[in-house]
Parts: C-alpha cells; structure tokens; sequence
C-alpha cells in the first residue's frame, strides 16, 4: 500500500491477450529493458454485424463499491453509471462497514481485495455475508493468492484487470442471486469498450 500496486506489467500483459496480440520483454544488463507489444490489424465491421451486436440493458439498483485505488474508482464508478446503476464508492472496507450498519440501502457489493484499514476485501465480504445474507459481494483482485484466497472462501472474484463487460456480468449476477425483489435487480448484457 502506497507504493502502486506492482499490476502495471500484468495490465498491459491482459491487454495485450485480451486484444488477440502478445508482450515481449527483452533485458539486456548494463543496456536497458525492450518491452514490444504485438496487436493484430483490424477487421472492418460491416453495419450488420454492429446491428447483430446485442444492446447492453442498464444496470438498475444500487452498488457499492469499495475501492482505495483513485484511478480504479473512478474508472469502475464511471463503468457502472454508464451502465445504469446509483454507486457509492468508499476507499476502504471500514467505511463500506459503517455505512452499510448505518442503513445505507445495498443492492449488490463490488470491492478490491487489498484496502487499507482494519479490514480488508474478504473480511467484508464475510461480515456482509453474516449480517446480509441476501446481499451478493463480489471481490476483485490482482493478485494470485488473494484470489484463491477469496474463491477458497467461496466468494465470486473478478481478477483484475478486467473488461467493462466481465464486470457488469459480474454485477448482474450479483443482482441476479441477491434476490427477487425489483431494487436488487440488476441486470445487463452486452459489451462496453472500456477497460479499468
């Protein structure tokens, strides 16, 4: 905490696969670091495949969203209003806690693993889970271990970094195992072509 997130590599890595190309790093000592990044050319979309594409439905409820990182917050918090949904965004899991208990009305829980605090990611995600057994949390994280760490407690996880798209699903179905009841429904499909 405080000294980035050590993701930087691992981000361009998962943009680099995700865009069909691949990353070379090349060191050599006392020369420096060479990192080329291969992406495919582009193929021409005609008007009927873009009219094929399914429209993405909006997101309706309310989420929170736990995330220390300001870039990230931002970037997710703005992802998931364009998708529909009323977020409240709080930088660690004590605040999300002292909210949640002071009646702060929830639909579905989006959080980092990693926050700074008495708390972290999982410890929400099992307090919630005691106190609102109704309310769907999903983790983010990414590292490795803590990703294990949290499906092992039997939590859903988003590894980061991820699409627009795997976390609006993530959040549908959220909404989706959170209840029947309209304020928790939370519902989309589709793609957006923004990245956090």
């Amino acid at each position: 905490l405080g000294k980035g997130t050590g993701l930087g590599m691992s981000q361009v890595q998962s943009f680099a696969s995700q865009a069909g190309g691949q990353l070379e790093i090349a060191s050599d000592l006392g020369q420096g670091t060479v990192v080329s990044i291969f992406l495919p050319c582009t193929i021409a979309i005609t008007p009927a495949e873009t009219a094929a594409a399914p429209a993405l439905k909006p997101v309706q409820g309310n989420v929170l969203l736990v995330e220390d990182n300001i870039d990230i917050g931002e970037a997710v918090t703005a992802i998931l209003q364009h998708a529909g949904a009323k977020v409240r965004w709080y930088r660690s899991a004590d605040e999300a806690l002292r909210a949640v208990a002071g009646g702060l009305q929830v639909d579905a829980v989006l959080s980092d693993v990693s926050l700074p605090g008495a708390n972290n990611g999982i410890d929400l995600a099992r307090q919630l889970a005691s106190t609102r057994p109704d309310l769907r949390v999903v983790l983010m994280t990414g590292y490795t271990d803590r990703l294990q760490e949290a499906v092992a407690a039997g939590f859903h996880v988003v590894p980061k970094p991820a699409s627009a798209d795997t976390l609006i699903r993530a959040i549908t179905q959220a909404g989706e195992r959170a209840g029947s009841g309209k304020a928790s429904q939370l519902s989309s499909r589709g793609g957006m072509p923004h990245h956090f």
